[in-house]
């Protein structure tokens, strides 16, 4: 028994004395590995990189200059350990040394519509990269294209907060807008209304604390800001009303004079109304030639509509001579402002009495036939057409239908037809083009979705000005329209969204892991609608505070709400943005997260005061 005792103790004291020693031994094994690592890392150049060995395993921390020299300390390692196991690069604690300042542009154009945010940032700069895309969508309610990069070597961005805040004044108050930051100096561009809010957006601009502020925003007249005046001029068997909105500056053009001169004896409602904020419109420098034109040719009722981007004149004359004096006489103005969009719904009195009988042309194309069908006084052009679409289209057969009669009306529309025909052709199955005296009309089948809109432009730019286009072609694979929702499932719908209402932390425009999970349900009960509906973001903020910063805030919670469902497919441009503010004076501090929110409606319900202050 003595001796079992004694063989237990003698192998318990060298089961102890071996652990002993291994410790002992493997702690000092890997003390000699550091020392040999950080003595090479030091003569390498490499003193801000740390080794820690665990046994063979070496973990490498620290910062360097770029890629290379990760792998290159790595080297240095193995070479001075060569039996170490060294991490792959891509696991590895090693950190870019950032050294490089961040830069960031962001352009704005056509009064905000579209943004584009572009730069580079170090790798932590994903929050500036949110931050700026929430502030900035607020803002402009349109398209925000955030093509922000991200590198390791440059420089966090400390001021993220002060730029998205001299961005959005800028923007918010110029057309077209440009911020650079790069180099520790800051570029801003655009044009603002007075030099108040100048010298404004250039105090935040000096929060920055940059070098060098390069000013290049310009003051503009305010006028330019503001919307042109329009004149509606109706005549039927009582008279002639007047209606529309004249610039409160005073009407320089005395339109009721130079109707009285142009018909003796008229009457005149003269029910225009004045606004401050309209200055006069291009339509008024020519008005006292052109309307003379315009009541000279147009016989009975008539309708004219001098607007900020269309003329729309509907009437009746006598003959096409009187009908293209009329297109002539508002040529002024089209050339003055081209982007003016012209709506001549003018019909002949007698048609029957007119010189000959209106030209038209059905051209129809089948598996490389192309039949042309009609009224023209001249066919000698269906040769040309044959010339002209043979490098576009090869083996083309053109059949000729045509009737010739020499007093038919002119075509105007056979000008262009080998250049709209070049472009239509080759992007239909089959298709059939009809050209009548005053539309053309579009039929048959095209080969990819995008052909209609391209061919709609085609034939826009290809007959003459006043002619409507009547697009009826279609792709198989174009999706229908989506149904609009019945009265009772828009009220289901509405009463459905105000059960989701997305709550912020305090002073925070993220959105949290509860208002992400509602975000979800909002996105599942929009696709369940199966309609297309405008939606309103409101954003919620409580009345505790600056009232500025309390509406920017609730327009950026509106902004991250939109963003996180855009994500879900939910369309951007499906939302408006609108702000409110709470009084929670009545309510105690345990209760005031309740003002911190943003609700989704439907556009057209209840009011919202977008003015009103939070």
């Amino acid at each position: 028994m003595r001796f079992l005792l004694a063989a237990i103790l003698f192998i318990s004291a060298v089961v102890v004395f071996t652990l002993i020693a291994k410790v002992v031994y493997q702690g000092s094994v890997e003390t000699e590995f550091e020392r040999q690592a950080a003595a090479a890392l030091k003569s390498g150049g490499f003193e801000s990189v740390l080794v820690d060995f665990d046994h063979h395993e070496a973990t490498l921390s620290g910062l360097v200059d770029s890629e290379q020299d990760v792998e290159t300390a790595r080297d240095i390692v193995q070479k001075a350990v060569p039996v170490a196991r060294l991490p792959e690069i891509e696991i590895s604690q090693i950190a870019i040394r950032p050294t490089i300042p961040p830069e960031l542009r962001v352009e704005s154009s056509s009064n905000g519509e579209l943004i584009k945010v572009s730069g580079v940032l170090g790798d932590d700069g994903e929050g500036v990269r949110a931050l700026l895309g929430a502030r900035l969508l607020s803002i402009a309610g349109g398209t925000v294209e955030n093509d922000i990069t991200f590198n390791a070597k440059r420089l966090p961005l400390a001021v993220a907060t002060e730029f998205a805040a001299v961005t959005a004044e800028l923007i918010r108050h110029s057309a077209t807008a440009a911020v650079s930051f790069s180099e520790e100096s800051l570029t801003l561009s655009g044009t603002v209304p007075n030099d108040g809010i100048k010298e404004g957006i250039l105090e935040l601009a000096s929060m920055l604390k940059v070098e060098q502020i390069s000013d290049e925003i310009s003051v503009v007249d305010p006028k330019s800001f503001l919307r042109k005046s329009t004149l509606t001029l109706t005549r039927n068997r009582f008279g002639i009303t007047l209606g529309g909105i004249q610039a409160a500056a005073g009407d320089g053009v005395k339109v009721p004079a130079i109707l009285m001169e142009a018909s003796r004896g008229l009457v005149i409602n003269d029910r225009r109304t004045v606004s401050e904020d309209r200055v006069a419109g291009i339509w008024e420098s020519h008005i006292k030639t052109t309307l003379p034109s315009l009541i000279e040719h147009l016989r009975g009722e008539m309708t004219i509509e001098f607007g900020e981007e269309q003329i729309r004149i509907t009437g009746v004359t006598e003959s096409r001579e009187n009908r293209e004096e009329i297109l002539a006489a508002i040529q002024p103005i089209l050339t003055e402002s081209p982007d003016i969009e012209i709506l001549a719904d003018l019909t002949l009195a007698n048609p029957s009495e007119s010189s000959g009988p209106a030209s038209s042309l059905s051209i129809t194309y089948v598996e490389g036939l192309l039949t042309l069908e009609g009224i023209v006084d001249d066919d000698t052009f269906v040769s040309d057409l044959e010339v002209a679409m043979e490098p576009v289209v090869s083996d083309l057969l053109v059949k000729n239908s045509l009737e010739v009669m020499a007093d038919a009306a002119p075509s105007r529309w056979i000008e262009n037809l080998a250049v709209f025909l070049s472009e239509a052709i080759p992007r239909v199955e089959e298709g059939k083009f009809h050209f009548s005296d005053s539309e053309i009309r579009l039929e048959g089948t095209t080969k990819k979705i995008t052909d209609k809109a391209i061919l709609q432009n085609v034939a826009i730019n290809s007959v003459p000005s006043g002619y409507t286009v009547e697009n009826q072609l279609i792709h198989p694979d174009e999706p229908f329209p989506t149904p609009e929702l019945l009265p009772e499932a828009r009220a289901k719908l509405a009463e459905s969204l105000k059960q989701f209402p997305v709550y912020f932390d305090s002073n925070s425009e993220i959105v949290n892991e509860s208002g992400r999970e509602k975000v979800k349900a909002i996105a599942e009960l929009l696709k369940e609608a199966g309609a297309d509906v405008e939606l309103v973001a409101t954003g919620f903020a409580d009345n505790v505070g600056n009232a500025e910063y309390n509406r920017q805030l609730s327009l950026r919670r509106a902004g991250a709400v939109i963003e996180a469902l855009a994500s879900l497919e939910v369309p951007k441009e499906s939302f408006t943005t609108e702000s409110r503010g709470e009084d929670v004076s009545g309510l105690s501090r345990s209760e005031r997260w309740k003002a911190r929110r943003v609700e989704i409606s439907l556009a057209g319900g209840t009011e919202t005061d977008n003015n009103n202050t939070e």
